[in-house]
This record gives structure tokens, C-alpha cells and sequence, in this order.
């Protein structure tokens, strides 16, 4: 639509890519998934611990939460022999948390779910619709490696443009 604004615009792909990420979620989930019965809160807290160890603050400030909610959502997944804590030798009044070896397992599950629903939905596309997905996956990568531009900020990975500015 040549007459949308860049606010319309960055409506519909955001609206674009929720309905791909439902899409991909509405799948059935692996019995190890199911069977532990994660809330959303505590799936992102092991997505982000994936990428490794962190202080409670870092995993509160990735959920976006309060730190006595990430420690309670921490605590559940302790419980659950998903995660450790550990008392962090630099600083012994902060706590280290790690996923343990069952929960890099169930991270590993997980994104092995998602890459399967990605790859079906990519499946049922044409060689030339595959293309045109490449290229703006090729411009979100490059995108996504640069700061922000003046007048942007970031929201969740996206940026998104300041109130009046283009």
C-alpha cells in the first residue's frame, strides 16, 4: 500500500510476524514440553539462560520483570532441577544462575520444536516466495547488527521510531 505511513507499515509486519510466531506455536508441543508444565515466564528464563550464566538481575531485566518475580520464576525451575544457583565467587552477595544439564536438554528441545514448525511453514512456500524471505531476513540480520538510529528505540528487538520522527 504506497500511501501507509511507517507507522502502519511497522503495524502490519509486527502483526505479520505474531501471526507466524502463532502459527509456529500452535503446533503440538513435545510430551517433555508438556509434561513440565512451564509457564511462559519461566520458558523465556531458560531461553535466556541458554545463551549462559547470568546474575538475577540480568534474568530479571531479560522478562522484564521485578526481581523478586524472576527470583520466584528462578526458584520454580531450581525445583524443578532445570536450573542451579550458585553464589558468584567475584561477589559473594550476588547468585549465579545456570541451566543444568536437564535444562540445556529441554532449551535444545524447544528450539528444535521451533526450527521444525519454522521449517514446515517454509516448506509450503514457492522457490521465488523463499527468496523474497531470504532477502528481508538478509535486511533484519544487517539491521539487527547496527545501534539504533538517532531518534529509535528499542522495543523487545525492534526499533521502532520515536513519536514524530520518520
Amino acid at each position: 500500500m504506497p500511501n501507509e505511513t511507517r507507522e502502519a507499515i511497522y503495524q502490519r509486519i509486527l502483526e505479520g510476524f505474531t501471526a507466524v510466531s502463532r502459527h509456529c506455536r500452535q503446533r503440538d508441543f513435545p510430551e517433555e514440553l508438556q509434561s513440565l508444565d512451564l509457564t511462559m515466564a519461566q520458558m523465556k528464563a531458560i531461553w535466556f539462560l541458554q545463551q549462559g550464566a547470568a546474575h538475577m538481575s540480568r534474568i530479571a531485566s531479560a522478562l522484564g520483570v521485578a526481581l523478586p518475580s524472576a527470583t520466584a520464576t528462578v526458584e520454580r525451575l531450581v525445583q524443578r532441577s532445570l536450573v542451579v544457583r550458585n553464589v558468584d565467587p567475584a561477589d559473594r552477595r550476588l547468585v549465579v544462575c545456570t541451566l543444568t544439564e536437564k535444562g540445556q536438554a529441554l532449551a535444545r528441545t524447544f528450539e528444535e520444536f521451533q526450527r521444525t514448525a519454522f521449517t514446515d511453514l517454509l516448506a509450503s512456500l514457492t522457490e521465488e516466495q523463499l527468496q523474497t524471505v531470504l532477502q528481508a531476513v538478509t535486511i533484519l540480520q544487517k539491521a539487527s547488527s547496527l545501534p539504533p538510529r538517532e531518534g529509535t528505540d528499542q522495543d523487545n528487538g525492534v526499533l521502532l521510531p520515536r513519536k514524530g520522527t520518520r
